[in-house]
């Protein structure tokens, strides 16, 4: 009859709370795996929510971003190998505020006795794709899954430290299909949220990607600092002082040529609907038509470049970061 679902429409989406309460390890990982059902529903999501609870002591001088550079990673993998999210808190938490259109919650650090909430996704489907299951958790093919967080230091939060001292706590909502995943929905691909080693911009001024058959690229994020570490991604103090003009040479023309780093923080504004820019980050985004075919194959060019001119005095500890969101081939079972 007119109107009759059918078998491909989407189910209802559910949301259920998995993990509530549970305690994180300061300054090492802590790994969750039997709280993670695969019950044969598709995932759209996991939604994390994690707690820092603040005895300040003698501590002060909270510093900027530390609720996010405490977390330090956020992995997701599976049974079957596949490595969906490897990142620090904050390029996870920036990647979520583009997606959306709205930077998450997060209560910013103080030197103060309290709790400190900070939210972050993990985004298995993508609802800025013409079909969001493209990339969507099916757990009907997987045993078990694993999420690990691993945590900084009170260090990570004030530059005297004194007495403080922190507990984190972590709860985490799944978003999915109210029932098993039907044929018709099945993913493709499987997402991948990764980085590439972070470089010192007073001595290196690009970054190659990683080419790899299977191994297509949807959007590119990168991050630029102050004050950073050697080998520290997302890290250090968000600047926008690094980069002047920015190139993506694909060797076979450009995809982005001698853009003004500003320039592109504005129509990252513009595309996402932020109210703001993203102080320190820019995005590339080459599936704006919502379709995965026109993600960069990596394994079919001969070079893909992050290349940049710097402003003038950029100094040692200006680091700039390269995140990338990524589809790849689901895995067979072993």
């Amino acid at each position: 009859m007119a109107g009759e679902l059918k078998p491909f429409d989407r189910s209802a989406v559910k949301r259920d709370n998995l993990i509530s309460g549970a305690t994180l390890n300061v300054g090492n990982a802590k790994a969750f795996s039997p709280e993670l059902p695969m019950g044969g529903e598709g995932w759209y999501a996991l939604r994390l929510r994690l707690y820092i609870a603040v005895t300040i002591g003698t501590g002060s001088g909270a510093i900027a971003e530390g609720e996010l550079k405490l977390i330090k990673k956020i992995l997701f993998r599976t049974d079957r190998g596949e490595t969906m999210v490897n990142l620090p808190g904050r390029a996870l938490y920036k990647h979520n505020a583009y997606m959306a259109g709205s930077p998450g919650r997060k209560d910013a650090m103080a030197a103060a006795t309290a709790t400190y909430a900070v939210e972050l996704s993990i985004p298995f489907a993508d609802f800025k794709m013409a079909r969001p299951e493209d990339t969507i958790l099916d757990t009907r093919r997987y045993q078990s899954c694993e999420l690990e967080v691993t945590l900084g230091t009170v260090a990570d939060l004030f530059t005297t430290v004194g007495s403080s001292s922190i507990a984190v706590t972590m709860d985490v909502d799944v978003e999915r299909t109210d029932k098993r995943l039907v044929d018709a929905a099945s993913p493709l691909y499987h997402l991948q949220l990764d980085y590439f080693p972070p470089v010192d911009a007073s001595s290196v001024t690009n970054i190659d990607l990683l080419k790899a058959d299977g191994l297509a690229y949807k959007r590119l994020f990168s991050h630029e600092c102050a004050s950073g570490s050697a080998g520290q991604a997302f890290a250090g103090t968000t600047a926008d002082d690094v980069k002047d003009r920015v190139t993506l040479d694909n060797s076979d023309g450009y995809l982005e040529k001698n853009r003004l780093h500003e320039s592109i923080q504005n129509q990252n504004k513009d595309d996402a609907g932020l109210e703001s820019v993203l102080a320190g980050f820019e995005f590339f985004d080459f599936v704006k038509d919502a379709s995965i075919w026109s993600a960069i194959d990596s394994g079919k060019v001969p070079r893909l470049k992050f290349a940049w001119t710097n402003k003038s005095g950029v100094a040692s500890g200006d680091i700039v970061s390269l995140g990338y969101e990524a589809l790849r081939p689901l895995r067979a079972a072993a």
